[in-house]
């Protein structure tokens, strides 16, 4: 193996992948929950839909209640931590 460098680094670009990573990680998550009402609206059986993509009852109902309370924004939303400060 050569002492080539294989990849031209430049100050900043670590940062500038993890947040790439970031928002594709968020990406990726929205359409693991599109799928799944995508399968709701094919009137797929709510157990085959979860064994399918490997998540708990409870969580394909929450994503189902966010797609009724909202649509598609509803599930590109982060959840908001409160934070007590008493």
């Amino acid at each position: 193996m050569s002492n080539q460098t294989l990849i031209e680094e430049y100050p900043g670009i670590i940062s500038e992948i993890q947040t790439e990573i970031k928002k594709l990680e968020n990406d990726t998550r929205v359409l693991n929950k599109l799928y799944v009402i995508l399968d709701v609206l094919h009137d797929e059986p709510i157990n085959d839909i979860i064994n399918k993509h490997g998540i708990s009852q409870g969580t394909a109902y929450n994503w189902i209640k966010q797609w009724n309370n909202g649509g598609m924004e509803a599930l590109k939303r982060k959840k908001v931590l409160k934070v007590n400060l008493n």
